[in-house]
């Protein structure tokens, strides 16, 4: 909360480090540090936080996060059709968040699968008729990822 609300990534990611210093084995915190390591850029520590929580606990209600940690790190090297099937493995690990739909939908745009692209799309609408791509910069993620993510929305036309 303090990473999402306050944008206190800083705070978080101590408060993880605090935690796994003294568990360092806490899938929570090995999930919560994924996420927060994936969206500031950290992708090198995010993968290794991600793949430690899968493996203690891989059906663990936050493992989405592990995903989308996952998918950030191959879309930073451009890796869209891998990024789209770690967000596809995310969405089935929470069906009821539907951001990593969205990004999948886009990450598959950029990797010019438009028609699988526009299905899943179509899909998150269904789930949350209200999405707006200007979410995409509301989640935390850094302007370089955030806006990879609405390039492939703008290819997708979905609304602003």
């Amino acid at each position: 909360m303090i990473a999402h609300l306050g944008r206190d990534y800083e705070a978080a990611l101590s408060a993880i480090e605090r935690a796994l210093s003294f568990n360092a084995s806490s899938a929570a915190a090995l999930y919560f540090g994924s996420h927060i390591h994936s969206i500031r850029g950290n992708c090198a520590r995010a993968n290794d936080y991600a793949s430690r929580a899968l493996r203690l606990s891989p059906f663990d209600p936050w493992a989405f996060a592990a995903h989308v940690a996952f998918a950030i790190a191959a879309l930073k090297e451009a890796r869209y059709d891998e990024a789209a099937s770690h967000l596809a493995r995310s969405a089935q690990a929470n069906s009821t968040f539907t951001s990593p739909r969205f990004l999948q939908a886009m990450a598959l745009a950029l990797a010019g699968s438009m028609e699988e692209a526009r299905q899943v799309a179509r899909g998150a609408l269904k789930l949350q008729p209200g999405f707006r791509t200007r979410m995409v910069f509301e989640m935390g993620l850094l302007p370089e990822f955030a806006d990879k993510f609405a390039e492939g929305a703008r290819l997708l036309g979905l609304p602003d």
